[in-house]
């Protein structure tokens, strides 16, 4: 397995790793998350993380397939008087192939990531986990992630 930016002719299969998970959240919160419609619609919002000087896109590869990806961005902790300025590697979007998870590859993906971000002078990364993704919980723990806040939502009828 190897770890690569982003190709034009990964298309396809970014875009069907996208629907996975697009799949995952739309069965688990209808309300929010729109069904995949196969389309390929996607491609251009991962392709912003590529085009995109503090964004990073990586791609997870085993012979010539790719079997995950990670998108996220380096961005600054805000000018504000009460926070610490430093900059953040921000993990948006992690997807492993179904049938290749357990294998290490969300591991190294966060790894890169990580010190791709560090290259770029990120302290930390943080990322956001929907409520209902146990699974997800453990395994950024397993990477050493902790909770720093809580993010609450309601729905009006």
């Amino acid at each position: 397995m190897i770890i690569r930016k982003l190709k034009p002719e990964d298309k396809q299969l970014i875009c069907i790793l996208s629907d996975q998970i697009n799949q995952e959240h739309f069965e688990n919160m209808p309300n929010d998350f729109k069904e995949p419609d196969g389309n390929g619609g996607d491609w251009e919002h991962w392709c912003a993380f590529d085009k995109d000087e503090r964004g990073i896109l990586l791609v997870a590869e085993d012979g010539d397939v790719a079997v995950g990806f990670i998108a996220g961005r380096v961005v600054d902790s805000g000018k504000s008087s009460y926070l610490v300025p430093k900059k953040k590697l921000q993990i948006s979007t992690i997807v492993v192939e179904q049938s290749a998870r357990g294998q290490g590859i969300g591991r190294a993906l966060v790894e890169s990531a990580v010190s791709v971000s560090c290259g770029m002078g990120a302290a930390e990364a943080f990322l956001e986990v929907m409520a209902y993704n146990a699974s997800a919980e453990k395994f950024y723990s397993a990477l050493g992630f902790g909770k720093f806040s809580t993010k609450l939502s309601k729905q009006f009828s």
